[in-house]
């Protein structure tokens, strides 16, 4: 994400909004390609190993390999809106050198 803001703005894209959007987006799509990659994960395997993963990651409650993906999903999105918004306000007054060409 760090390095698509920077290459946008080194590209002369340098809109606030415009560079958060692309940065969430990006790591939108890997977060929920992952949590789709668990929840096929986890459904190949047995009740004890996902009861295990669960309690492991303090969803005592969760029971199905697709609870467990949703509630990634969801804390992967959370993350991904609060590291997009403290990427943006770095990059917001960073001013690049120019390249001597």
């Amino acid at each position: 994400m760090n390095h698509l803001i920077k290459s946008n703005i080194q590209k002369g894209i340098d809109g606030y909004l415009e560079n958060f959007r692309a940065a969430f987006i990006s790591s939108a799509i890997a977060v929920v390609f992952s949590a789709i990659s668990l929840i096929v994960f986890l459904s190949f395997k047995d009740a004890v190993y996902v009861s295990n993963i669960a309690n492991g990651l303090l969803l005592a409650g969760a029971d199905e390999s697709s609870q467990i993906g949703g509630v990634i999903l969801i804390k992967g999105l959370a993350s991904t809106m609060i590291f997009s918004l403290v990427s943006m306000q770095y990059w917001k007054g960073v001013k690049l050198p120019e390249i001597v060409t």
